[in-house]
């Protein structure tokens, strides 16, 4: 068996069943150390944990901050923490804007 792998992940995302999946799919390569946001905020509201990856969505409910601008409170609170969008939103435009805040 795959030794357990405590890597801080945090999945950022406000469809129910897709998190369940890919939180499922984590677990099953021995990610032991997932912590799951619906919201943005919320994810923002723990950036304190110091996460290693962020794997957040672009889109949440209406009012809430999208993930551009998640992703560049986390570029000032948290900089070393990567960040992988995860969308089905097809633009080349937040593609580059998401790019442009790596560098």
């Amino acid at each position: 068996m795959a030794k357990p792998d405590y890597t801080s992940i945090f999945v950022v995302d406000d469809d129910h069943f897709f998190s369940r999946t890919l939180i499922h799919t984590l677990e099953g390569r021995n990610f032991k150390n997932i912590s799951f946001f619906q919201t943005g905020e919320e994810c923002i509201a723990e950036l304190n944990q110091r996460p290693e990856i962020i794997l957040l969505d672009q889109f949440f409910a209406d009012g809430q901050k999208t993930g551009l601008e998640v992703m560049k409170i986390i570029r000032e609170k948290s900089p070393a923490s990567k960040v992988i969008f995860l969308t089905a939103y097809d633009s080349q435009k937040l593609a580059q804007d998401s790019m442009a805040l790596v560098s």
